[in-house]
């Protein structure tokens, strides 16, 4: 999976959280380079910090979306997401406030087959459902 997030400390911690989950984590500090990671390697899924100053994660999210459709894609943001206009909504499968509830987070990841001993699963439905910290987004 791919953490994308202009602060290192921020995309540091995500990807120690993720890798003691037994996720293969790999981490962009900008949009522009995970847009090139990812057409280097395609990913099961993304993790987008929503303000960041190249592209949004909002962005990156759409263009992730036109290479890799069934992909799973979370925007991470400390905002309030209620102002977002439903385009945006519907490029991401769930919305994350931060800081984010991990048990939250591996449930939505589960949706595909993430974990070490898999990889290449398929992006299912729904978000992840039961957590006051995210926001699934069923399309």
């Amino acid at each position: 999976m791919l953490v994308v997030d202009d602060d290192p400390d921020n995309a540091r911690m995500m990807a120690e959280v993720l890798s003691e989950e037994g996720y293969d984590v790999k981490m962009a500090n900008s949009g522009d380079v995970a847009l090139k990671m990812w057409d280097e390697r395609r990913y099961d899924a993304a993790l987008l910090d929503a303000v960041m100053p190249d592209m949004s994660g909002w962005e990156v999210a759409r263009e992730l979306r036109k290479r890799s459709p069934q992909a799973l894609l979370a925007i991470v943001t400390g905002m309030d997401v209620r102002g977002q206009n439903r385009a945006n909504l519907a490029l991401v499968d769930a919305v994350f406030r931060k800081p984010i509830d991990v048990g939250a987070l591996d449930d939505f990841l589960g949706q595909s087959e993430l974990h070490s001993s898999g990889g290449g699963g398929s992006a299912g439905g729904g978000g992840a459902a039961g957590s006051d910290s995210s926001t699934p987004l069923n399309h």
